[in-house]
């Protein structure tokens, strides 16, 4: 039965790869034709379409692959668990999707943090000036719808710049990144002291 477990695993992990291979490729729109493209289309569209229906997506950028490559890594992870012990333990299961839920939320606002700091950096260097029709109008579209609501947190209904924003933003989000970690740890030791093996 182990090895049973052990090769649906692997078989979810491939099927995990073929989704991101499918993803990065779709970058490229030439080869959405070839012959491997429409195989790899055929095989990994159908399970990707489910998540592209959530209001996952920030201008151009759809954040639902995301949430497709949680359930495959938690499936993988859970079905792994079972393989090496045999049993299927609640207390383990949990804290696997607990954790697997913060990395992912974690990786989201590493992603955001990223691009705030690029941002500012390049608005630094430009001395705040915001070009239009520019390589960055599309990140600016994205980031200002939050950074702006974030930002409102703290300075209520009061002008601010776009600058500005982005430095809250960037100071909330680190906030949220150390409580959300420290929620997380507290979370995989409730779950171990009240759930029994």
């Amino acid at each position: 039965m182990q090895i049973f477990f052990r090769f649906l695993s692997q078989i979810i992990q491939l099927y995990y790869w073929l989704c991101f291979f499918r993803i990065i490729l779709s970058w490229f729109p030439r080869l959405n034709y070839s012959p491997v493209m429409r195989m790899l289309s055929s095989l990994t569209d159908p399970f990707l379409n489910i998540f592209r229906k959530l209001p996952l997506q920030a201008g151009s950028i759809d954040f639902s692959p995301m949430i497709a490559f949680f359930v495959l890594s938690a499936l993988s992870s859970i079905i792994q668990v079972i393989a090496k012990t045999g049993r299927l333990y609640v207390a383990q299961i949990l804290s696997l999707l607990i954790s697997m839920l913060w990395n992912l939320i974690f990786s989201f606002i590493s992603f955001i943090l990223i691009l705030i700091i690029i941002r500012l950096i390049s608005l630094a260097i430009n001395r705040n000036k915001i070009y239009y029709n520019s390589p960055w109008t599309i990140l600016d579209q994205i980031l200002s719808r939050f950074s702006y609501n974030f930002a409102k947190i703290f300075t209520g209904k009061r002008n601010i710049s776009y600058t500005t924003s982005l430095i809250i933003f960037l100071i909330e989000l680190i906030i949220i990144s150390v409580a959300g970690n420290l929620l997380f740890i507290f979370l995989r030791q409730l779950i171990y002291t009240v759930i029994p093996f």
